[in-house]
Order: structure tokens, then C-alpha cells, then sequence
């Protein structure tokens, strides 16, 4: 589905991350995404998602055959970074809400975001301000958020680090069975998750992919 080369991102001239490096996301395809810490994970998931703001970048980038820019398919992607992005003095009803409004999504969205938080288990305390909320909690809330914005790609950073055993298990099997493609950037490798394929970063080097 998608194809990247020839990437290439620095922060500065002593920093380089990313040195022609190529990496490709097949349709429904689970991909695990390891290295040391700098070897250039959340930045090459920021990337994807066209979240990365600044830095020296350039690419090249095929979709089913055709050139293309990721600004262009940031309406297919769904990134989630390791710090829930939340508005502390908002209940996590409001959370939902404006997520619905900013992304312009209706209530079949809040519907299956209150699922999510009903499986994660954090229902009953949706009224609750964020602020009041754990890490663990803040963390399911996020997630309920992100996943219920339906997109081809998800591009997940450390998703399972902060959250129990019961949600790891349901975010392990959540994204097993779902027909889009994943991207999972972590240390932490729940056994209930399948992967298709582990691409492990070296920093400028580039990766490797194992079966």
C-alpha cells in the first residue's frame, strides 16, 4: 500500500536520524517497530503521520503505485504518542466531544469512543475531570479516542507501557482483528499480540526486518 525510500531526516547537521532509509506498510499488516531509545522510532512515526514539524526531511513516497506526500494522506492516519494528549480541566465526556468536533466526526464516533472506554473499563469515570485521572486511565482514555477515528493506518508509540493487564489483552486483540494497517512502536510485546513483521531501527543505518 505504501511505499517509502530514500528517507532522510536530520534535527541539525551533528544529529542525523534517518540516512536513505526505506520502509513499507502492506494493506492490514502489523508492524512492530523496535530499536534502542534515539534510534529514531517516535520520529519516523511522527513522519508518517505528518506530525514532525521541524528538521531537515525529504523523501520518496508511493501509494499503490503512484508519488505522493504524507500531508496528503494525514486524513488516512491516526498517530498516538506515548503522552496522552488531553485537556486536564475537561471530563473525559468533554475529551470525547471535542476530539468529535476538531476532527469533524458525528456521533457514530462518540458512540464507539464510549465503547472503547466501556472495554478499557473506565466508563464510570467519563464525568470526572482529566486532571483527576491516573496515567493508566489517561492513557485508555487516549486510546479510546484515537481508535474510534477510523483510518487505514495507525501509527501507536509505546501504547502499552501505562495501561493494565485486562487492556493490554483487549488493545492486543483489538488490533489483531482490525482490517487496517498498524504500526507499534514499543518495548513492551503483549503475547496475545500478532505480528506480521518486526522492523528493528539502527539509527542513520537504517533497519532491518525480521519475519
Amino acid at each position: 500500500m505504501i511505499n517509502i525510500s530514500s528517507l532522510n531526516f536530520c534535527y541539525s547537521k551533528e544529529l542525523k536520524v534517518f540516512d536513505n532509509f526505506d520502509f513499507e506498510i502492506n494493506d492490514h499488516e502489523k508492524i512492530l517497530l523496535k530499536g534502542i531509545n534515539g534510534s529514531g522510532k517516535t520520529t519516523l512515526l511522527k513522519i508518517i503521520g505528518n506530525y514532525q514539524t521541524y528538521g531537515d526531511l525529504s523523501y520518496n513516497l508511493r501509494i499503490d503505485g503512484s508519488n505522493n506526500e504524507f500531508s496528503k494522506i494525514k486524513d488516512d492516519v491516526v498517530l498516538l504518542l506515548d503522552r496522552p494528549e488531553l485537556f486536564n480541566e475537561l471530563s473525559g465526556k468533554e475529551n470525547i466531544k471535542f476530539f468529535s468536533l476538531f476532527w469533524k466526526l458525528d456521533a457514530d464516533y462518540e458512540n464507539k469512543a464510549y465503547q472503547l472506554c466501556k472495554s478499557f473499563q473506565i466508563e464510570d469515570s467519563l464525568s470526572k475531570s482529566v486532571v483527576d485521572y491516573s496515567l493508566g486511565m489517561r492513557m485508555k482514555l487516549f486510546l479510546a479516542i484515537c481508535l474510534a477515528n477510523s483510518a487505514k493506518i495507525y501509527l501507536l508509540d509505546e501504547p502499552f507501557n501505562a495501561i493494565d493487564k485486562d487492556a493490554q489483552v483487549f488493545l492486543s486483540n483489538y488490533i489483531n482483528k482490525s482490517d487496517s494497517s498498524f504500526i507499534v512502536a514499543s518495548h513492551l510485546l503483549p503475547p496475545e499480540l500478532e505480528i506480521d513483521r518486526i522492523v528493528v531501527l539502527q539509527g542513520k543505518d537504517g533497519g532491518e526486518n525480521e519475519n
